[in-house]
């Protein structure tokens, strides 16, 4: 047999093996924390999609029923009170009858798409041309990114402050 062969060869000692694993599992801590900020933000920029959606489609009904848009302004905030467990039930009939369930359908959709949703909307004659109808449609829900602190109209008030609520903004004419 021979001794210097013997010697020559080294295997992994214990101590490499544990900077190893300590160096793994950093970096797997790592990859696991951004990945639950990728799905945080994933989920925000989820909800500022079908609030965008949410808005436009309240906008298309108003202009779909122009002779009366008066049932489409909300001057506060719609109470998020529905119950995503129970079925929404309408009755449309026609006329104003017609436009105020097409209102509420949208205001119970904002509610069960997106947590604690609430809808405002503003529409008014333009300044310069009174013929012409100006809208301004406000959506609002909670977004766990931030803080829990705040409501809809501090939000925004402060677009830039870290509260709980996010506020998409539509302005458009009719």
């Amino acid at each position: 047999m021979n001794l210097n062969r013997r010697s020559s060869i080294r295997g992994v000692s214990l101590i490499e093996v544990m900077v190893a694993v300590l160096v793994l599992s950093i970096g797997l801590l790592g990859m696991a924390s951004l990945m639950g900020v990728s799905l945080r933000n994933t989920q925000s920029a989820n909800y500022r999609t079908q609030a965008a959606n949410l808005a436009y489609e309240f906008v298309d009904t108003a202009r779909a029923n122009i002779l009366n848009v008066g049932v489409f302004a909300r001057t506060n905030w719609t109470t998020p009170s529905c119950d995503p467990a129970v079925a929404p039930t309408y009755s449309c009939g026609s006329g104003a009858d017609s436009a105020t369930c097409d209102r509420d359908r949208i205001v119970d959709h904002v509610c069960r798409t997106l947590p604690n949703g609430s809808l405002r909307a503003a529409i008014v004659p333009d300044g310069t041309d009174p013929t012409r109808l100006m809208a301004t449609v406000d959506v609002c829900w909670t977004d766990d990114r931030s803080e829990t602190s705040g409501d809809c109209n501090s939000a925004l008030a402060n677009p830039d402050d870290s509260n709980s609520f996010t506020v998409f903004r539509l302005e458009t004419e009719l």
